[in-house]
């Protein structure tokens, strides 16, 4: 739940103020997609009335300057609230003035924003919708069960498999890839068909593999979908190729679920898995993890590629063939869009974000020596500075301008953002 404390000076009848703001506040709240609890107040102590009204762990709270002579109740609203606040500053009544001298004495010890626009301005709708996205999104992230089916691969130096993130309260629940392989055996023919005749519904195209190792990741997919129902995981993450001497691999879920809520990552890499989750809470979209193969500091490019990729992110339906390093069971290839992107990794102990913007130029580059799905990205930064700077292999790839967002999570959580 979002809190609006609308505040004003106590020379000020909040009735008057409260028909003043009627034909703007609507408007201007309605990017918060939510309804919000809507207070008024012109004293310290009103602040404290409110407090014992609301229930104890809000999400966010969002502080609508309407005049001057409002510092006192700013600052009492930022010692009752612990929840992110947004201190939202208008042209009018002396609003800048009183939320400056507020912001320059709170924003040392608490996580605070401040936002200057109009009423009705699309700049303002703006740093409003994304004030709550990234609420939600760290809120999301603390109540968050995330699993770890083995432990991470052990050419991961950068996930030790004892992480645990300060800025965040997501739980790690520990599966066994033992509790993995029983329920993959305990998986339901039946239900294997029936799920099969669900993807030939467009979600894949060709299928370069043998029924075989189609139905044998069908299997995967509906054993880590049991795992998860019975755990009640947002996501997890599994050291997948311990399952090549089982003749299979994970690709198929890794790609498959995503698209249906669960967020999924390989090789038991937990920043990235941290990454995942992140983009998801933040936009509501699939992102991807792979493997940076290439750069070209010439042309400012870095060259990504994995054997599994959701597939909302494609352009078409994948083409299922099979892995690439060990040529057994179930990868993804398929042309990425070529759209704006962000790519960006949380370093090992979640204390920093690292992101770059950039661009799908090229895709489905069909290189034989690389991962099946392949993407080629033109970078805003400098390919070096990224290069020099990144915490880690496997990159998450979102689409669209992440940066604000993860900037603003990264203010809100104690965490150093960075962007090349």
């Amino acid at each position: 739940m979002i809190a609006v404390l609308v505040v004003t000076s106590s020379l000020r009848r909040i009735d008057e103020e409260e028909k003043r703001l009627a034909e703007f506040l609507p408007a201007a709240l309605a990017g918060l997609n939510e309804k919000p609890l809507l207070f008024f107040l012109n004293s310290p102590e009103g602040v404290d009335q409110v407090r014992s009204q609301v229930e104890k762990d809000l999400t966010a709270v969002l502080v609508v300057v309407a005049s001057g002579g409002t510092e006192a109740v700013i600052q009492r609203i930022a010692e009752r609230f612990s929840a992110p606040l947004l201190l939202w500053a208008n042209p009018h009544l002396n609003s800048l003035a009183a939320a400056l001298e507020a912001y320059a004495a709170l924003k040392k010890n608490r996580p605070i924003k401040l936002v200057y626009a109009d009423f009705l301005s699309q700049a303002g709708a703006e740093e409003i919708s994304r004030f709550a996205a990234v609420c939600r999104a760290g809120e999301g992230l603390d109540r968050a069960r995330v699993g770890a089916i083995g432990a991470p691969s052990p050419w991961l130096l950068n996930s030790p498999p004892e992480s645990r993130y300060a800025a965040f309260a997501l739980r790690w629940i520990a599966i066994p890839l033992k509790d993995l392989r029983r329920s993959i055996a305990a998986v339901d023919p039946k239900a294997i068909e029936r799920v099969a005749v669900e993807f030939a519904s467009g979600r894949v195209g060709k299928k370069k593999i043998t029924d075989e190792a189609w139905r044998n990741a069908l299997r995967v997919h509906l054993a880590l979908q049991q795992l998860a129902e019975e755990e009640k995981l947002a996501g997890l993450t599994i050291r997948c190729f311990d399952l090549l001497s089982d003749g299979v691999t994970a690709c198929l879920a890794v790609s498959l679920h995503p698209d249906q809520g669960l967020v999924i990552g390989c090789e038991g890499d937990r920043p990235a898995l941290l990454g995942l989750l992140a983009a998801r809470y933040l936009t509501g979209q699939a992102a991807w993890m792979a493997n940076p193969a290439r750069i070209d500091k010439v042309a400012n490019t870095v060259t990504l590629a994995h054997c599994a990729v959701a597939c909302s992110l494609l352009a078409e339906p994948a083409t299922l063939v099979p892995h690439m390093e060990s040529g057994l069971g179930v990868a993804f290839s398929g042309p990425m869009k070529k759209e704006p992107v962000t790519l960006f990794r949380f370093s090992a102990t979640a204390d920093e974000i690292v992101a770059v913007r950039g661009r799908v130029t090229a895709t489905a580059l069909n290189d034989h020596g690389l991962c099946r799905t392949q993407a080629l990205v033109e970078l805003e930064g400098v390919v070096g500075n990224w290069l020099e700077n990144t915490p880690g292999n496997h990159q998450i790839l979102a689409y669209g301008d992440l940066t604000p967002l993860l900037a603003d999570l990264a203010a809100f959580r104690g965490i150093r953002f960075r962007l090349i």
